[in-house]
């Protein structure tokens, strides 16, 4: 049985392959979550500073500011610590993992995704942000 989706969430697409990039804000807005969609880790972190997301779904090699990069800058910034970052990447070897994992990202999906797991991956992380964002100190 397939768990209850989360209500709708805003979700930061960081993705400098236009195709990839594409299919994967159709499949999150057929999902019913609003996708705002940049081609470089700089884009992605300038609309951050200024607008609320539930999660931050990255590549690791992008150019304007990669994922590890962007990884840093988010863990860094004040009021963005509670945000799920999940990586999405060609790259499979362990290494590239952990390196995803090791420099903050709180999930690593490889590519192709199946469609259902990105779903239900991206559903996990927003409830787990959400009540990140709720458990922090006022």
């Amino acid at each position: 049985m397939t768990p209850p989706a989360p209500a709708p969430a805003r979700i930061v697409l960081a993705k400098d392959d236009p195709d990839v990039s594409a299919t994967t804000n159709d499949l999150l807005t057929l999902g019913g979550h609003t996708v705002a969609a940049f081609a470089s880790g700089q884009e992605a972190l300038d609309h951050l500073a200024g607008h609320d997301a539930d999660l931050l779904l990255t590549d690791m090699i992008m150019p304007g500011g990669n994922g590890p990069w962007l990884l840093h800058q988010v863990r860094a910034a004040a009021g963005l610590g509670h945000l799920p970052v999940l990586v999405i990447s060609a790259r499979a070897d362990e290494g590239h993992v952990a390196d995803g994992l090791r420099n903050g990202a709180d999930a690593y999906l490889t590519k192709p995704f199946d469609p259902e797991r990105l779903l239900e991956t991206v559903a996990y992380w927003v409830e787990q942000g959400r009540a990140r964002r709720g458990a922090r100190p006022a």
